[in-house]
This record gives C-alpha cells, structure tokens and sequence, in this order.
C-alpha cells in the first residue's frame, strides 16, 4: 500500500531510523511500565481499606526517578535523531524528484507551472515522509504504549483499568 510504497522511497538509513524509532517508542513504554509498577508498590491499603499508606524505601525511590530521567533522555534522544534523519530523507527525495522532474521532456511540452515545481520538490515529500510515515508508526507506537500501560493496569487496578477503558471508549 501506499506505507510501503513511502518508505521505499526512504534510503536505508531512513528506514532504519523509522524501525529504531518504534523501539525507543515500545522501550519508552516499558520505562513507563515500570516506573508505574514501583509507584504502586509504594502505596498500599491500609487495614480499614479505607486508607492508603505509603511504604517505601529509598531504593525504590531512586529507581522510580531513575526509571523517569532514562525515559527522558531517551525520548529526547529518539525525537532528535529520527526529525533530524528524516529531514535529510525529504531533502533526498526532493532532489530526486527534482532531476525527474527537470529531466522529464513532458515538464517543458505540457508547461507545469511554479505550484506543480514546489509539489514535486518540497510538499510531496515532506507530506509522505511527515505526514504519513512518521504519524503512522507514531500511531503503532501509541497503541503498544497504550496496550502495556492498560496491561499493568489491568493486573494492578483492575477497577482503575476498566473505568479508564469505559472513559477512553466514550472519549
């Protein structure tokens, strides 16, 4: 379809950062995963079960910060490198697309205008590679993430899980 069709026009290295992508993505989500399991165990039911105490210690504690900042970085990092790589790819494309498009004898006999230029060279890559790329395996990201952290829940809170499901649902 056209997802395939997208990333052939990708060099390897394009296609290798989209993949990568995708694992700092599903990597943040078992950050999240985890930090999410330490925080619960930090609070427990009381024996009314009508309070919560806090139970920790600072082992637990540094982990959860720790657990935190390595999602940051990594986030930054991921972020950074794939918009850094895949503005070189559109760059690639639209040059490419552009010596086609000079070189093509039906540019001259059929008179393209400015629009069909810019089309070719900066708009169509950038929405291919943009738009459609990059939203698509933000898309798979989101839903592994979400599906993780709806599993920790689910074996954590069930209530809490369900209740965020029925809301997510409606929303």
């Amino acid at each position: 379809g056209m997802i395939s069709r997208g990333r052939q026009l990708l060099s390897a290295r394009g296609r290798r950062i989209l993949s990568l992508f995708v694992v700092a993505q599903f990597s943040l989500a078992v950050l999240d995963t985890a930090a999410l399991y330490l925080i619960s165990t930090v609070f427990s039911r009381g024996s009314d079960q009508s309070s919560v105490r806090i139970e920790t210690g600072i082992g637990t504690v540094s982990a959860i910060i720790t657990l935190f900042t390595l999602r940051s970085v990594l986030s930054t990092f991921s972020t950074w490198q794939t918009m850094r790589t895949l503005a070189q790819e559109e760059v690639a494309i639209g040059h490419r697309n552009f010596q086609l498009f000079i070189d093509n004898p039906a540019v001259r006999l059929l008179g393209f205008d400015l629009n069909d230029f810019f089309n070719v060279v900066d708009r169509g890559p950038g929405a291919i590679v943009s738009g459609l790329l990059l939203s698509t395996y933000t898309i798979i990201s989101e839903v592994v993430t979400g599906g993780l952290i709806l599993l920790t829940l689910v074996f954590l809170q069930p209530v809490t899980a369900l209740t965020a499901t029925g809301f997510f649902v409606l929303v």
